[in-house]
């Protein structure tokens, strides 16, 4: 069958020699057969009805897809990773660039104070009212429509399928690869940490207001709305809201819950 590669598959595999073994047995498989016999291999999966598969081979996973042109049909070779996901859910980014909390103190409240909020006052909504939202109806959903995904549709993922990772598989991880930690060690963040900087999640920027919330295992927990401090709202998948979000001045942001305890940090 005849295959198409996209830019992005060609650039990836460039210097990446874990990666030709896999490809070889792979297009040896596309070149010999027709649709339905490569859909019949053995390390053929579906992901997504009808749309993407996988090709698993040694640890790499190949994303391929279908389509038709005036040559006739032809198969799309999308994208490729390295499959780590037996590996440990905190295995650290290899990236340049990453931002490590246990390794800069810098982005570590525990020891850097003046990103701490129990030393920064202006950083603790339970000292400083304006990042209350019990106090301060600007940042608080019930109180302002516009930040609450209950009255506002284009911040629902109930109601806007393109912020719904279900439906925009752009910005399901479980999908795409590229913004997978586990999958591409080459991501910089943003990443979810406890109060002890142990990576607990990530995040997916969905829209210009909104970011998803996944844990390690790319299970979606929630996710945040810009809010007009600069801060987010935070809501559970079924929309209830859980907490908030405080920005501080290294680029970052303080987690509280709907009571304002502090429960952990965001580093972007």
């Amino acid at each position: 069958m005849r295959f198409i590669v996209t830019p992005e598959f060609a650039q990836k595999i460039v210097g990446a020699p874990n990666f030709v073994t896999a490809i070889s047995k792979f297009i040896d498989i596309v070149q010999e057969n027709e649709k339905a016999a490569i859909l019949a291999d053995r390390s053929v999966l579906q992901v997504l009805a009808g749309s993407l598969y996988t090709f698993n081979e040694d640890g790499v996973t190949i994303y391929f897809s279908f389509g038709t042109d005036n040559e006739g049909e032809y198969l799309l070779v999308a994208d490729v990773s390295v499959n780590v996901a037996s590996a440990a859910p905190n295995r650290e980014p290899k990236a340049k660039g990453y931002r490590n909390p246990k390794y800069d103190s810098k982005l570590n409240p525990q020891f850097n104070s003046s990103i701490n909020p129990n030393f920064n006052g202006k950083l603790n909504p339970l000292f400083n009212g304006n990042i209350n939202p019990t106090f301060n109806g600007k940042i608080n959903p019930d109180f302002n429509g516009s930040i609450n995904p209950r009255f506002n549709g284009q911040v629902s993922l109930r109601i806007n399928g393109s912020i719904n990772p279900r439906f925009n598989s752009s910005i399901n991880p479980a999908l795409n690869s590229a913004i997978n930690p586990r999958r591409n060690s080459f991501l910089t963040g943003p990443f979810a940490y406890d109060l002890q900087a142990n990576r607990i999640g990530f995040l997916v920027l969905a829209s210009r207001d909104v970011f998803l919330m996944f844990d390690n295992n790319a299970v979606l927990t929630g996710f945040a709305v810009l809010n007009p401090l600069g801060g987010y709202v935070c809501f559970d998948p079924e929309e209830r809201w859980i907490g908030h979000w405080v920005k501080h001045s290294d680029d970052g942001f303080l987690c509280f819950d709907r009571k304002n305890k502090w429960t952990g940090f965001i580093v972007l």
